[in-house]
């Protein structure tokens, strides 16, 4: 395939010059370089992308569906809007991407490296987020119902009203984190570490917090009702 073509037919296309939307199906682009590309809008559904470059990219509003982009380079990608379902970014790095009011139920992010990542409002129900590491990313109002962050790095994340249903957060590493208002009815927070988080009217209501670390949280207004308490550390928290 030529790329230069095929992105100049694209960037026609997006311009009203003629030229063809982008679509790709079951291609293979291992370790092509996109770089700064416009892909606003394109069709890339179940293509291989493992090794490639994506930086500074524009992928808004584009489908890419089932493809795999294990390994890829996506720092400073714009991912908004994209439809991302069941998509491989197993050990990709976004760093500073945005996935704002993306769709990537079922994607696998085991490994990936998403510090500085915007996922506001962002669907991530059914994801794997396994040793992912999220540090000062913003998932403010993104849901991630039955996700997996096992051992996930959440440092200073933002989680401001999020919605964690029935997540598996053992040994995440939540340390001063902002979950206000954020609602974990049901998660599995076994061994979590929470010291300094912000935990202003947080929804832990039947979830598992066994030897968790509270450690200097703030629990203003936080609901706990029939959660699991046992060996939590509470010490220097704040309730009022």
């Amino acid at each position: 395939m030529n790329l230069e073509i095929f992105l100049k037919n694209h960037t026609d296309w997006l311009q009203g010059n003629g030229g063809e939307r982008a679509h790709l199906y079951q291609a293979n682009l291992r370790d092509f370089d996109l770089t700064g590309a416009d892909l606003y809008r394109a069709h890339l559904e179940q293509v291989c992308f493992v090794n490639a470059c994506f930086g500074n990219v524009i992928l808004s509003e584009a489908c890419i569906n089932e493809s795999d982009l294990s390994n890829a380079y996506l720092a400073n990608a714009n991912l908004s809007n994209a439809k991302l379902y069941r998509v491989n970014f197993k050990n990709a790095h976004l760093v500073g991407a945005s996935l704002v009011d993306a769709i990537a139920i079922g994607s696998n992010f085991k490994d990936a490296d998403l510090a500085g990542v915007d996922l506001t409002s962002a669907n991530l129900n059914e994801t794997c987020l396994v040793n992912a590491d999220l540090e000062k990313a913003d998932l403010s109002q993104t849901s991630l119902h039955l996700a997996n962050l096992n051992d996930a790095y959440l440092l200073d994340t933002n989680l401001t009203n999020a919605s964690l249903i029935n997540t598996n957060l053992v040994n995440a590493v939540l340390v001063n984190a902002n979950l206000t208002d954020a609602y974990l009815e049901g998660a599995d927070l076994t061994g979590a570490d929470l010291k300094g988080a912000n935990l202003t009217g947080t929804n832990f209501n039947n979830a598992c917090l066994k030897g968790a670390c509270l450690a200097g949280a703030k629990l203003i207004d936080t609901k706990l009702e029939n959660a699991d308490l046992e060996g939590v550390d509470l010490s220097l928290a704040i309730f009022e």
